[in-house]
């Protein structure tokens, strides 16, 4: 049914992407029947819709966007672009160049895929390692490939997932991997990616100050990581 309905959805909007919702799920959790409905309900969107996605705080809305298997492709659009050889998080540092080759989407608001977060994998590890610094610098690229295209809203996206990921980044890197200097340039890059931080639907108001109070005074993350270590700042 995935690929199916993906495909379907792509001939009747006439786009060249499909993305669907998606359920994650770890061990024993109980699962429903994801194909359980008569009609899936598909929307096409704009690119910029689509993008805005990324400024949420929260994983599930973010995730929709950036990675890629939950995604349909019309093949061409493949050419001039790769996944990075070598790296963790690699839909993070290529789906944006897809994306952004298309000025509509089509989007099925059905779940159709199950994520399934091991223990042992990079999104369902809860612990900070340096295999995480490769989300940081794809979200870095990301924004600035929209910077060099002159795509400033499109940028602009990207800014609340750099500073949510990259405040975990520098506390990770600074108390879990003990690198006080590659930290500390952590820490300044995403001050100063701040001062261009805009709200969206899915940023806004009390989320958009907590994490400009974080960045004002990061021992104040410190002491949250220390005291309650499962919510900003973690890919849950």
């Amino acid at each position: 049914y995935f690929i199916e309905y993906l495909y379907q959805a792509i001939v009747e909007t006439c786009v060249d992407i499909g993305i669907a919702e998606y359920r994650s799920f770890k061990q024993d959790e109980e699962l429903f029947d994801m194909y359980g409905f008569d009609n899936y309900a598909v929307e096409k969107q704009s690119l910029e819709r689509v993008m805005a996605r990324y400024t949420s705080i929260y994983s599930h809305d973010s995730m929709l966007t950036i990675v890629s298997w939950n995604k349909l492709y019309k093949a061409d659009l493949f050419n001039k672009v790769r996944f990075p050889e070598g790296k963790c998080y690699e839909d993070a540092a290529t789906t944006y160049k897809v994306l952004n080759q298309c000025d509509e989407i089509a989007v099925i608001k059905n779940p159709l895929y199950y994520y399934f977060l091991r223990q042992d994998s990079i999104s369902g590890n809860e612990r900070f390692t340096e295999k995480y610094l490769d989300l940081f610098d794809a979200l870095k690229k990301s924004n600035e490939f929209f910077l060099e295209q002159k795509k400033e809203q499109l940028a602009s996206f990207i800014v609340p997932q750099l500073l949510k990921v990259g405040i975990y980044s520098w506390w990770g890197t600074k108390y879990i991997l003990k690198q006080s200097k590659r930290a500390e340039e952590i820490l300044q890059y995403i001050k100063l990616k701040s001062q261009k931080i805009t709200a969206t639907q899915y940023f806004y108001g009390l989320q958009k100050y907590c994490i400009l109070l974080l960045l004002k005074f990061p021992v104040l993350y410190a002491i949250y990581r220390r005291l309650v270590p499962g919510l900003i700042g973690n890919r849950r």
